[in-house]
């Protein structure tokens, strides 16, 4: 089984913890199942590749998909395995709210394009010193996108044999586009130099640190019982401070 399979199911598991009584509104369930349907379905079809890779590549991906590429291919595929009734859990909606989900499962997967979480961020801290108000669907979806976010980095808050695990398969794939990089004559970025790989400690402080901590912190801030997951998340900077 590939890691991005197995990735894509470890995703789908934490987004049940933000599906809380709390903010889902009347009508909202078949959009919280959007929000599952998004975890599995948000690195489908996934090459091992990134956007900047396929791009300097002039791959085909690149010519069929505006920015984030990788993210709108995602989504496509995910609106193709629905076409398949066998597959499409939103088979009995009305018209109105079948649009409505698949709204939703784009904004989830567009929503894991890490490039974008400073903004993310601003946004939820906008939304927390105003007040929360969940009957705005303007706030909620910024809640989503940001949930959605951390499910993507779920890895960060495993226990640390598991978290290293994920991290040591993600690294595999980096080097991978490395070397076909270097093979290519592309300029390649350092954290995806295979003669980089005493680094990854390095590398993974300073993503835990100005990345992933404060999506979860910010998160915490709206689900309290996120409060574990960035204390396991900060047990896991430690170690990869004390990496030998």
């Amino acid at each position: 089984m590939s890691f991005r399979v197995v990735f894509a199911w470890q995703v789908s598991k934490p987004s049940r913890l933000f599906t809380s009584p709390l903010w889902v509104q009347e009508k909202e369930q078949e959009n919280m199942k959007a929000l599952m349907i998004a975890s599995l379905a948000h690195d489908v079809g996934h090459p091992g590749l990134n956007d900047a890779y396929l791009k300097k590549v002039r791959c085909t991906l690149a010519t069929m998909y505006s920015d984030p590429l990788l993210e709108h291919h995602h989504f496509q595929t995910c609106l193709l395995i629905l076409q398949d009734i066998r597959c499409n859990i939103f088979f009995d909606l009305e018209s109105e709210d079948y649009k409505q989900v698949l709204d939703d499962i784009k904004l989830c997967i567009l929503a894991t394009n890490l490039q974008k979480y400073k903004s993310q961020c601003e946004k939820m801290r906008h939304i927390i010193e105003t007040g929360i108000d969940f009957r705005k669907r303007q706030v909620r979806n910024s809640i989503k996108a940001l949930m959605m976010m951390a499910c993507d980095l779920c890895g960060s808050w495993k226990r640390w044999e598991e978290h290293k695990n994920i991290v040591w398969s993600l690294y595999k794939e980096y080097f991978n586009q490395g070397d076909k990089e270097v093979s290519f004559g592309i300029v390649t970025p350092a954290h995806m130099l295979r003669t980089n790989a005493e680094s990854i400690p390095r590398y993974q402080t300073a993503f835990l640190l100005n990345v992933v901590t404060p999506i979860f912190e910010l998160l915490s801030k709206v689900f309290p019982q996120l409060k574990e997951i960035t204390k396991t998340t900060q047990d896991n900077l430690e170690c990869w401070k004390t990496y030998k």
